[in-house]
């Protein structure tokens, strides 16, 4: 069943990105109205370093301390709404970013050490107060793929880690800087769901990380240009 969902998701996000080639193609921008508003298109390939951990409300799961870990992924960007009549598209107010990540999780503390993969699929809204930096926020379905050790003991109590749910729910926000092609950013996730049906753990995890970008193809659209604003 994992193994479907996990295909089934790569296939979905391969396909979203593939209409969206064909309906926008053929340069960096493409002009919606004659207002001159556009949209710019990149796929990147990133990664970077995780600092995990599991926390409680319940005083039977003590929090942990931290676990590094790694990600990296693809991502989709999706940059519109020019700042003014002399922007382009790569210089939007906003912009709509889903990824595919393969993260690492999980928590050590004196007791037990916990460790968790996943594949993620985070969806980021962001706003750019200026043209190259961004503020971003927004959901992050988690798949579990794979988890150490198969048993855990956790205040005298013995846990199967079998019964780990197979997926997580979880939030996100962050900051970046584009510089060129490359994009540096680092972002927050927390878990909003338990990690297991008999486990009171939430994930959260820290991640700083570089994305080398791709721009797509498609054709000038009818957009005001910079040349064409006359000075007064």
């Amino acid at each position: 069943m994992k193994r479907f969902f996990l295909i089934s998701l790569c296939l979905l996000f391969g396909s979203a990105v593939g209409l969206f080639a064909q309906e926008l193609s053929k340069d960096d921008f493409i002009a919606s109205s004659s207002s001159g508003s556009s949209v710019a298109m990149k796929i990147g390939i990133g990664a970077g370093v995780n600092v995990a951990g599991l926390s409680s409300s319940n005083s039977e799961f003590p929090g942990t301390g931290i676990r590094p870990g790694f990600n990296g992924g693809v991502m989709f960007n999706l940059r519109f709404h020019p700042r003014d009549e002399m922007s382009t598209a790569e210089q939007g107010l906003f912009a709509i970013q889903p990824e595919i990540r393969y993260s690492t999780m999980g928590g050590n503390s004196s007791d037990f050490k916990l460790g968790l993969s996943y594949l993620t699929v985070p969806v980021m809204f962001q706003f750019y107060p200026s043209a190259n930096f961004y503020i971003e926020a927004g959901p992050v379905m988690a798949l579990n793929t794979s988890h150490t050790p198969n048993t855990t003991v956790i205040n005298n109590k013995q846990y199967d880690l079998a019964k780990l749910k197979a997926n997580d729910m979880m939030l996100a926000a962050g900051v970046g800087f584009l510089a060129g092609n490359i994009t540096i950013g680092a972002r927050f996730n927390f878990g909003i769901s338990d990690i297991a049906r008999n486990m009171n753990y939430k994930n959260w995890c820290a991640q700083a990380g570089i994305i080398y970008n791709f721009k797509l193809k498609s054709h000038e659209g009818s957009g005001v240009k910079k040349d064409d604003v006359l000075d007064l």
